[in-house]
C-alpha cells in the first residue's frame, strides 16, 4: 500500500538542486516496494517543506496493517545524533569539556585507559573500546547493567585513536550526560530536544510498553522471504539506539538544525567536522561532498540499522535539503554508497541530478 501527499504538496517547486519531477521519486519508491520488498516511509523536503512523502508496505504482516505517514519506526543508531546534540549543548553551557578525560567525569566506572579517553574520542568512536556482545540484548537490562556487562568485556587496544564503531562509546556518553546533569539521559533528550521541537511521535522503547503506531520489524532471507525479527530489548541500546520516531518528526529535527535553536552555528560546525585521520567520521554523523553527481553537494548523514529496522537521515549543508528513509525490514540497506540500484542512492542522484 502507498499513501502520498495531496496534489498541493506534490506541486511544490523543488528548486535548482532537485531537478527530477516528483513522478521520478514516486516511481523509484514504487519500484523498490514492488521489486525489492521496500517497506517504510520516504520523505523529501526543501527549505523545511515536504516536497514528496509516501509510505509503502506493511507495519504488521500478520494482521496486514499498512505503513502510513504516521507510522513510528525504530531509528536505531540515529539515536546517537540526539545524544551528540545534548553533549554539544552541555559544552556550550560550559558544563562539559570535550577533552576532559573520562576518568575525571565518571570516576565510579572502571574503564581501561579512561585517563586518555575523552568525550571527543567517544563521539568519534576512537576510544578503542571493544564492541559489546549481541547477547546483551536478549534480556532487559538497566543502562548501568548494560554498560557494566559491556565494559567487562571491553579493553583499549592498539586501535586507540583509530575509528572503531561500537555502541559502548555512546553508552558511556549517556552516562556522561547523566553525571553532568544529574538527570536520566532520556529525560535530557526529551527536555532539550523533543519537547521544544514538538516531536510528539518520538520516544524511547520500553519493554512491554510500545506505542500503538510502532511497526513490527522483519529480516529478509537471501531467497527474499521475510521473517519476524527475534525478540530483543531495545531499551538496552540506551543512548546508542533506543529511540523511535516518524519521518515528519525527523523533519522537525532537520529544520531545527538549520537554525540555532538547538546549537550555535559554531557548535554545529564542530559537530559536522570530518576527521579524515580516523576514516572521516564527525560527531555521531558523517559529512562529505557527495561524489556521484556533478554538483558534489556537501551532505551530513546519519544511518541506523538493527535487524529489520533500517533508516537514514541525509541533510544538505549548503542547500536546505532533507532525505529521510525509515524502513521496517532489512530489504533496505542504508549503508550503500554510490550504488544507483539502492533506494537511498537512487533518490539522492535524482534529487541532485
Amino acid at each position: 500500500m502507498k499513501k502520498v501527499l495531496p496534489l498541493l504538496c506534490i506541486l511544490v517547486n523543488l528548486g535548482a538542486f532537485a531537478q527530477a519531477p516528483l513522478s521520478v521519486f514516486d516511481s523509484i519508491g514504487q519500484a523498490h516496494a514492488k521489486l525489492r520488498n521496500f517497506s517504510g516511509t520516504i520523505l523529501l523536503a526543501q527549505e523545511g517543506q515536504v516536497t514528496y512523502e509516501a509510505s509503502f508496505g506493511q507495519a504488521d504482516l500478520v494482521i496486514g496493517t499498512p505503513n502510513t505517514l504516521d507510522t513510528q519506526y525504530p531509528i536505531a543508531s540515529v539515536t546517537k545524533l540526539f545524544t551528540a546534540l545534548v553533549i554539544m549543548q552541555l559544552v556550550e553551557e560550559g558544563k562539559l569539556n570535550l577533552h576532559t578525560p573520562v576518568a575525571q567525569i565518571l570516576p565510579a566506572w572502571d574503564i581501561s585507559h579512561s585517563e586518555y579517553i575523552t568525550p571527543h574520542h567517544l563521539l568519534l568512536h576512537a576510544s578503542g573500546l571493544k564492541k559489546e556482545s549481541d547477547r546483551t540484548y536478549r534480556k532487559p537490562l538497566t543502562s548501568t547493567e548494560m554498560l557494566s556487562k559491556a565494559l567487562s568485556k571491553s579493553y583499549v587496544s592498539t586501535d586507540f585513536e583509530q575509528f572503531r564503531y561500537n555502541n559502548v562509546d555512546y553508552l558511556l556518553l549517556g552516562q556522561v550526560i547523566e553525571e553532568v546533569t544529574g538527570k536520566p539521559w532520556a529525560d535530557q533528550v526529551q527536555e532539550r530536544i523533543l519537547t521544544p521541537l514538538k516531536m510528539g511521535q518520538t520516544g524511547f522503547h520500553q519493554a512491554g510498553n510500545h506505542p500503538e503506531g510502532l511497526v513490527k520489524t522483519y529480516s529478509q532471507s537471501r531467497a527474499g522471504t521475510l521473517k519476524s525479527d527475534p525478540v530483543i530489548y531495545w531499551q538496552n541500546f540506551y543512548a546508542a539506539g533506543n529511540m523511535y520516531s516518524t519521518a515528519q518528526d525527523l523533519l522537525k529535527l532537520h529544520v531545527a538544525l538549520g537554525s540555532e535553536q538547538l546549537l550555535s552555528n559554531e557548535s554545529k560546525e564542530t559537530l559536522y567536522k570530518m576527521h579524515p585521520e580516523w576514516g572521516c567520521p564527525a560527531y555521531s554523523v558523517w559529512t562529505y561532498k557527495y561524489p556521484f553527481v556533478a554538483s558534489k553537494p556537501r551532505l551530513m548523514e546519519r544511518r541506523g540499522g538493527i535487524l529489520g529496522a533500517n533508516c537514514v537521515l541525509v541533510r544538505g549543508l549548503e542547500e536546505d535539503f532533507a532525505l529521510i528513509i525509515l524502513s521496517n525490514n532489512s530489504a533496505f540497506n542504508p549503508d550503500s554508497f554510490g550504488d544507483p540500484t539502492n533506494l537511498r542512492e537512487a533518490l539522492l542522484m535524482a534529487a541532485f541530478e
